[in-house]
């Protein structure tokens, strides 16, 4: 009967203190958000957004996992190879310009980092719109640049 009591009084403590921190006013903790890691890939000759398979979602769910402080976030580039008016400068303006438009609405913090997973022509035009981009004068494409943390 003893223990039946202090059980009871032990349980009604917890009970009461458990709905004293539920009905508190205190503010919730805040909760920094997480960086985002932004993987982009970018297909070669005559490829397409299928090109990579289910890579896009298997890396985010693998990386998101080894790494939680990181929201991977995934994109394909798409651009229009294969044609006979369009060579390797349209595409790396093409890429430029994609990648404006993407961080125009999705800022760029301090924290975030890029990867760019590329295959053959995609790889030239990704290394060569990096190197326009860190020697050249256009800031947002700088910006952009020195968050790139693979290739």
């Amino acid at each position: 009967m003893k223990t039946l009591l202090i059980l009871l009084l032990l349980f009604t403590s917890l009970s009461c203190q458990s709905l004293t921190k539920w009905f508190s006013r205190e503010p919730a903790q805040f909760q920094p958000q997480s960086a985002k890691h932004y993987i982009f890939t970018v297909h070669g000759l005559a490829g397409n957004e299928a090109t990579f398979g289910s890579l896009l979602p298997t890396l985010k769910n693998h990386l998101e996992y080894a790494d939680p402080k990181y929201e991977v976030v995934t994109h394909t580039f798409r651009y229009a190879t294969g044609r006979m008016d369009a060579d390797v400068p349209q595409f790396i303006e093409s890429f430029e310009k994609f990648l404006d438009e993407y961080f125009k609405y999705n800022r760029l913090a301090k924290d975030d980092k890029i990867s760019i997973v590329c295959h053959s022509q995609g790889g030239l035009v990704t290394t060569l719109w990096y190197a326009k981009a860190i020697a050249g004068t256009d800031l947002r494409q700088i910006e952009i640049a020195n968050q790139v943390t693979t290739i």
